[in-house]
C-alpha cells in the first residue's frame, strides 16, 4: 500500500512573515501557524510533496523530539490541514 504524500493546496494563498504563516483558503477564511515546527514543516512541503513519515524525519533530525510524538503531532498537524483544505493528501 502506497503511504498517502502532502502538498500545499494550489488554490491556497500564502506568505511567511516574521516565521509565522498565513495561509488563506478559497473560502476567504485566514489561518495563521506560529509553532517553528508547522513552518518548517510547512517550508519542507514548499519544496515537494512528502509523506508523514518523511515530514517525521525531517522534524525529528531538526528538532529536540523523538519520532514517536513527531510522528503523532505530525499526523494530527497534517490532518487538520487537510481537512481545512490547505493541504492535498494525495
Amino acid at each position: 500500500m502506497t503511504k498517502p504524500t502532502y502538498r500545499i493546496s494550489p488554490d491556497v494563498a500564502w506568505r511567511i512573515v516574521d516565521e509565522e504563516l498565513f495561509a488563506v483558503t478559497p473560502d476567504g477564511n485566514l489561518h495563521h501557524v506560529d509553532s517553528p515546527t508547522g513552518v518548517y514543516v510547512w517550508h519542507l512541503l514548499d519544496r515537494k510533496p512528502a509523506t508523514l513519515a518523511q515530514c517525521a524525519d525531517a522534524v525529528f533530525r531538526e528538532f529536540e523530539v523523538d519520532l514517536p510524538t513527531a510522528s503523532g503531532d505530525l499526523a494530527e498537524f497534517l490532518g487538520r490541514l487537510v481537512s481545512l483544505g490547505i493541504l492535498v493528501e494525495a
